[in-house]
């Protein structure tokens, strides 16, 4: 996760197609803008990268909202083995 210039490891939550809650150490404000570049199991990112803006606060983390919501279901984008319902229809 990047952060106004800040790089921090984290951990996505909760996803669904408007969002996610990201467990991290991170402190960040309401509104800022983040963006979470997405790493393979050996450690290599994606091509992809999404764009989210914080909304909540919660413990351990934080909640984001994509700033596009995808046009078709979040887990191919981010390379999931496990398809969610969603992703199989």
């Amino acid at each position: 996760m990047i952060v106004l210039g800040e790089t921090s490891v984290a951990r996505l939550r909760d996803l669904s197609m408007s969002g996610a809650f990201i467990e991290t150490a991170l402190a960040t404000r309401i509104g800022t803008p983040v963006c979470l570049a997405i790493l393979r199991e050996d450690g290599s990112a994606r091509e992809q990268v999404l764009e989210a803006t914080v909304v909540r606060h919660g413990a351990g983390g934080l909640g984001v909202e994509w700033c596009e919501t995808p046009t078709g279901p979040v887990c191919p984008v981010l390379g999931c083995t496990n398809l969610c319902e969603a992703a199989r229809r």
